[in-house]
């Protein structure tokens, strides 16, 4: 064989090599945009790229060269709809266990309801669950009331209107207390600073 023609076979295959890796890339940013998108994070991407001040036909109520004291945190962003956390504990685990939390809405807006669901599991009889929601400006205690299952095993319930925004501090505690008085809290954070 000619050494012209060794070197087009060469170049040839360094150039389906190079293509093969780019069509990769390429799928691999589209699934990361896609998991983004789903996420919800598309908008906080963009208004971090983007202020409004800088977006036409938005205003900004700063002036120019100003500087805020107390700058907002951009808030993470969750998706919205109803949500469902399996949990699993070691064995070390010790007293009631929280083994599934749901939430009838993942980001609720001041003013709509919000049911919380709590299975709990422990040998001794549960005797009590509380939710407790850490929210930007304050705390919100809850008791849940037993709509199913036996003293061992059971799902824990309540419904509350969310009173506070909850773009910065969000997290949900589930405390499950059982007849030999023990009992654990379990925290579920979904925005914390």
């Amino acid at each position: 064989m000619r050494k012209g023609a060794q070197k087009s076979s060469q170049n040839t295959q360094q150039g389906n090599t190079q293509a093969f890796i780019l069509i990769i890339l390429l799928i691999f940013l589209v699934v990361q945009a896609l998991i983004l998108w789903r996420n919800g994070m598309i908008p906080t991407i963009i208004q971090s790229i983007f202020p409004a001040s800088s977006v036409p036909g938005t205003t900004s109520t700063e002036t120019p060269g100003e500087t805020s004291s107390n700058p907002t945190p951009t808030p993470i962003a969750l998706r919205r709809g109803p949500v469902t956390s399996n949990v699993g504990y070691g064995r070390e685990t010790q007293g009631p266990l929280v083994t599934r939390l749901v939430l009838s809405e993942n980001d609720p807006r001041v003013g709509e309801r919000q049911t919380i669901t709590a299975t709990v599991e422990y040998a001794a009889p549960i005797i009590s669950v509380t939710a407790t929601v850490h929210t930007d400006n304050g705390t919100k205690t809850l008791p849940l009331a037993r709509t199913s299952g036996n003293q061992t095993t059971s799902q824990w319930e309540t419904t509350w209107t969310v009173d506070d925004t909850l773009m910065n501090m969000y997290i949900v505690y589930i405390a499950p207390t059982a007849s030999d008085n023990t009992s654990n809290n379990f925290d579920f954070p979904k925005r914390s600073p």
